[in-house]
């Protein structure tokens, strides 16, 4: 039973996150904002979508290379390839 119900809230997030990613490119609301794919790449990251958590930390260095959380975003993209 536990299972089926993770199973279930895991696809409900991932659908919930596409949904979030489909936002900004629908409503043209802040595509360039750094914080937003940040945040929309750990949300990936923790939902265990690794190619969509890369392409949006990698997103927020091609939109600001000394964005404040540059570090992380570095950081988390180690920790991805590994």
């Amino acid at each position: 039973m536990v299972g089926r119900k993770s199973a279930a809230l895991g696809k409900h997030n991932s659908d919930a996150l596409s949904k979030l990613a489909e936002q900004p490119a629908r409503d043209n609301f802040a595509p360039d904002n750094p914080g937003i794919h940040y945040h929309l790449g750990l949300a990936y990251q923790k939902t265990d979508q690794p190619g969509l958590a890369r392409q949006q930390l990698e997103r927020v260095l091609k939109i600001d290379p000394n964005y404040s959380g540059a570090a992380d975003v570095k950081k988390q993209l180690a920790q991805l390839k590994s």
